[in-house]
């Protein structure tokens, strides 16, 4: 049986295991039950893999966040895959929310006492859990029946077993124990907010990003930015390298930007033109001699404002948010330099970079306690080119520095390489800076380098100066500052475009309390909570 959708707006569904086609079946049977509804929906279906099934998708070990590309009636209805591949019990307990179905398949995997404990952990009081069981030849002492009823799944024999999810021999249970509900372990799930008015500060990559996430989910969101325009600021340069961090132990940072990569891949294979603001290039690593086929460059600019074009969010420019202020229990108040209210929402975001730090500093009540963040400054240089030129490489390079030898301008064909970074305030004069920039080349491309020092030497490169704001563990905060409405998204430093929307996806699955992008124990690297 399947569930009422227009219960609720949010439904998340947790799979113990995995079969591509039922996935499906229940993705258009939600399409065509919510296809009249007027108010956003977003399904979530949670699937575990094993290491096999994940090879055979090109998934490695650990989560991945997935839009299906079903045709939905309405802009702000989505289906969210989350493909979680692993050992099901060490993934259970990575998971961080609430099911609301559980489909469990014993036959796919054995379910001892301890699975059954960290699939509870999953649930909350009146999950609706169908439970495919083994064949009598593979029943073991005790029963699956009995380790269900003592980790607090009740059974309801009569119920009709129609689910799509599983075979009509499933059963039918409910998470409903006898005891108290212990919450020790759920340190990192926020209560669910929903959809209402949100004020985001900042229209670069971490702000449009949060913007869309929640406009996606029904939010209305307004976006504040002290420049005229979007992407005014680190989020405006002419075009940036989405690069694979390569390190010997694959450390959290380097399956974070490989995570977040491939989400915003996503969104730009959705939302921009292919050839004109992104191309899925493929980068080469020369540091390691490593060749990334998920590299890509992206005009950001262009993501940015194809993010802010969704229908429930509006831009106003012009606006530089000096002071935060809580009035009451629910809402925020953000003010100009001149003490006039700007705006009054339940729930704000900080996504203005460095200004986000500062602005968290004006709010009497007291916050999550916010790391020193640094100002960075740096300068690309770029310039026009021959569509067809020998001296160019065909794709991106990275290493000390990065390379874009062809992307499409107004003016058209361009290149763009760079970038340095000094401290905030160092008097370094532009020539130097390309003089950095072009050692840099001389080291990526050398016949690139020759071919461009002419135009270097007589000063004849344009450039590009930005300046990003970076956490000393080199990674974005992201979290609640306060119980109440109030949340961060900043110190993306270098790697926005990477990490931007996995940034985004992680802060809205908390606001909605929906399954996170990530496992708990990388999304930590992220959580200004944690």
């Amino acid at each position: 049986m399947l569930p009422d959708w227009s219960e609720q707006n949010v439904w998340r569904w947790l799979f113990t295991f995995y079969d591509a086609q039922q996935l499906e079946d229940i993705q258009k049977a939600w399409v065509l039950n919510t296809q009249d509804s007027k108010l956003s929906k977003t399904l979530h279906l949670v699937a575990c893999l094993s290491t096999e099934q994940g090879q055979a998708q090109h998934l490695e070990p650990g989560f991945h966040r997935l839009e299906a590309g079903l045709d939905t009636p309405h802009p702000n209805r989505q289906v969210l895959l989350t493909h979680c591949v692993g050992q099901v019990a060490d993934t259970l307990k990575e998971l961080e929310f609430e099911a609301d179905v559980v489909s469990l398949d014993a036959t796919a995997a054995p379910c001892n006492r301890w699975t059954l404990q960290a699939l509870a952990r999953c649930c909350r009081r009146g999950t609706q859990v169908w439970v495919q069981p083994p064949p009598e030849s593979q029943e073991t002492e005790p029963s699956l029946t009995v380790l269900l009823s003592q980790t607090g799944f009740v059974a309801y024999p009569n119920t009709p077993t129609q689910t799509p999810a599983l075979s009509p021999q499933a059963l039918s249970y409910t998470y409903n124990p006898k005891w108290y509900i212990k919450t020790q372990r759920r340190i990192w799930r926020t209560p669910a907010q929903e959809p209402g008015h949100c004020t985001v500060v900042g229209a670069g990559l971490a702000g449009a990003s949060v913007a869309y996430a929640l406009a996606r989910r029904g939010w209305r969101v307004l976006v504040l930015d002290a420049a005229p325009m979007s992407a005014a600021g680190a989020s405006g340069l002419p075009a940036g390298l989405m690069a694979p961090q390569d390190s010997r132990d694959d450390s959290p940072r380097s399956r974070l930007i490989r995570a977040g990569i491939a989400l915003t891949n996503q969104h730009a294979q959705r939302l921009l033109i292919e050839g004109q603001d992104w191309a899925p290039s493929g980068v080469m690593t020369l540091t390691t001699e490593t060749w990334h086929p998920s590299g890509a460059w992206i005009r950001p600019g262009q993501l940015v404002r194809a993010w802010l074009a969704h229908p429930l969010i509006t831009f106003q420019g012009h606006t530089h948010v000096a002071r935060i202020s809580q009035e009451g229990t629910q809402n925020w108040q953000l003010w100009d330099a001149q003490g006039q209210l700007i705006h009054t929402s339940s729930c704000v975001v900080l996504a203005n970079a460095g200004g986000a730090f500062e602005l968290a500093k004006t709010c009497f009540t007291p916050l999550a306690k916010l790391p020193a963040v640094e100002q960075l400054q740096g300068v690309l240089s770029w310039g026009y080119r021959e569509a067809e030129d020998p001296n160019f490489a065909k794709h991106p390079v990275n290493g000390h520095g990065s390379l874009i030898p062809q992307f499409p301008m107004p003016e058209g064909w361009a290149w763009i390489t760079g970038a340095t970074y000094e401290p905030f305030g160092n008097k370094l004069e532009l020539h130097q800076h390309h003089q950095h920039n072009l050692e840099r080349l001389r080291q990526l491309q050398p016949r690139t380098a020759q071919a461009l020092a002419e135009t270097f030497e007589q000063n004849r490169v344009r450039h590009w100066v930005g300046t990003r704001c970076v956490s000393p563990k080199r990674l974005p905060c992201v979290g609640p500052l306060e119980a109440s409405g109030l949340w961060i998204h900043a110190a993306l430093g270098s790697r926005g475009l990477s990490l931007s929307a996995l940034g985004a996806e992680l802060l809205a699955s908390r606001i909605g309390a929906e399954p996170w992008p990530l496992s708990n124990d990388l999304a930590q690297h992220l959580m200004v909570d944690g």
